[in-house]
């Protein structure tokens, strides 16, 4: 783990989120961030954090990071924001599903993974296929310590 928010042991994906994070809840006066979440983390980490904390959840919320989960396996192979939560439903009448809009690195503009790019997506998740919901703003500004620029 490090202090350093572009630390190249995250993935794209994941280092946006800190950066995002991290610069938002800097504090120029002090020269440090508040932000909760540990730095240097992959998607998967960040979800084993996030249980550990009891911040992790199945009903997504604006404002929450996404962890989407591997089609095999049980690995989380992505990380964005959620913006919004546009509708949810259920098909075959027990996957539940939430339609949202993300802000995501490392992806393109068809929300393939691995592609270097950021934007905004309109991505449909799903808690029963295994994706869940880190909800950081749980997390006492100084969760895991302050964190120096």
């Amino acid at each position: 783990m490090t202090d350093d928010p572009l630390a190249e042991l995250s993935p794209l994906d994941v280092r946006l989120i800190q950066q995002l994070g991290f610069r938002a809840y800097h504090n120029a006066a002090t020269q440090r961030s508040d932000w909760p979440l540990p730095l240097g983390l992959t998607a998967h980490e960040l979800a084993l954090y996030g249980e550990g904390h009891g911040i992790l959840h199945e009903q997504p919320e604006s404002g929450d990071i996404f962890l989407q989960r591997a089609l095999r396996g049980r690995v989380f192979v992505h990380a964005g924001l959620v913006m919004t939560v546009d509708r949810n439903g259920c098909l075959n009448d027990h996957t539940i599903y939430y339609d949202t809009s993300t802000v995501e690195g490392d992806t393109d503009h068809r929300g393939l993974l691995g592609r270097g790019y950021t934007g905004k997506l309109r991505r449909r998740l799903s808690p029963t296929l295994g994706d869940r919901f880190l909800r950081w703003c749980d997390l006492p500004a100084d969760s895991p310590s302050s964190l120096v620029a």
